[in-house]
């Protein structure tokens, strides 16, 4: 054999066992390029299953804050409901203690002017009770004031004696008197009362 042909038929498969390990290289290469490109969609679709996962969660987590917060604004609402209907009870409720109390002070004002109206009317029966029973003891021991002029110093001193051994009251006096005057000095009366 001729040893440019061996040697032309050696480069030639030192060239093809080159090219297909070249070949082979590229197609490893081809390999690990597919196999990390399938490496980074797992990786990928993970990510985003990891995700989707958060986001459901996030979701959910919305969804029972929202729950929650429906929750406390319900329960907010039948607290202002109940406030609201415990002050109007209260109102009401004061307000009838100021109606009764309004009632208890007009009875009372009532009764307290009755007490007052049976008491004037009483001392003023009392007063005129008085009144009789001096005019009476004074009726036994008084005569008519007389007509003349010299006589009326001394009637005025026995009149005088006699209310004071009596002990009329001073107040009285004037009325227990005036029946015993003379008809010109109870018209002098009359002129000088108003």
């Amino acid at each position: 054999m001729d040893p440019e042909l061996e040697k032309a038929r050696m480069a030639h498969e030192k060239e093809m066992e080159r090219q297909k390990n070249e070949l082979r290289e590229k197609e490893l290469n081809a390999e690990r390029e597919r196999n990390e490109l399938e490496r980074q969609k797992y990786e990928l679709r993970e990510k985003q299953l990891a995700a989707q996962a958060e986001q459901r969660a996030a979701d959910a987590e919305q969804r029972a804050a929202d729950a929650e917060q429906r929750e406390l604004r319900k329960a907010e609402l039948i607290m202002q409901e109940r406030l609201k209907r415990e002050k109007m009870e209260q109102q009401e409720r004061l307000e009838g203690q100021k109606l009764a109390f309004e009632v208890d002070k007009l009875q009372c004002e009532t009764g307290l002017k009755s007490a007052e109206f049976n008491l004037k009317e009483k001392s003023q029966n009392d007063e005129m009770q008085v009144i009789k029973r001096y005019g009476d003891a004074l009726a036994q021991v008084l005569s008519q004031q007389p007509d003349e002029v010299t006589n009326l110093p001394s009637y005025f001193r026995g009149v005088e004696e006699q209310f004071e051994q009596l002990k009329i009251p001073t107040r009285y006096r004037a009325r227990l008197i005036y029946r015993y005057l003379s008809a010109s000095a109870r018209a002098l009366c009359s002129r000088l009362e108003p």
